[in-house]
């Protein structure tokens, strides 16, 4: 079975995927983090907020308002974030399968460099 050794311009497809991706991803947990920081600060601060005329607690403003925004607002970014972490292992492995593809091509034209020599 002959191996045939990947495209080069494959490798730097998936290279430029990974870092557009990764890029991308980290962008987005940013952004993430500064909203909830403005969710704390007026989950905390404003009087809409409280319960019994209190200020929320940590604990409840992180399990509640931190999680998923006022309105929802944060699901779709998390979601965004779950998915641009599923497609970057899936680039990486994709990158680590070209990898172990020109391995096997090297592995297999020594092989095959060998038995010439030998005939």
């Amino acid at each position: 079975m002959a191996i045939e050794l990947p495209d080069f311009d494959e490798f730097y497809g998936v290279a430029n995927k990974i870092k557009d991706n990764e890029l991308e991803l980290e962008n987005l947990k940013l952004n993430v983090e500064k909203l909830e920081k403005d969710i704390i600060i007026r989950a905390v601060g404003d009087e809409t907020y409280y319960l019994n005329g209190k200020a929320p607690s940590m604990d409840f403003v992180r399990n509640t308002f931190k999680v998923t925004g006022f309105a929802g607002e944060l699901i779709p970014l998390r979601e965004k974030i779950i998915e641009l972490d599923a497609e970057d292992g899936y680039l990486k492995r994709r990158y680590e399968i070209l990898k172990l593809i020109v391995e096997v091509w090297r592995t297999e034209s020594s092989n095959a460099r060998s038995a010439l020599s030998l005939s």
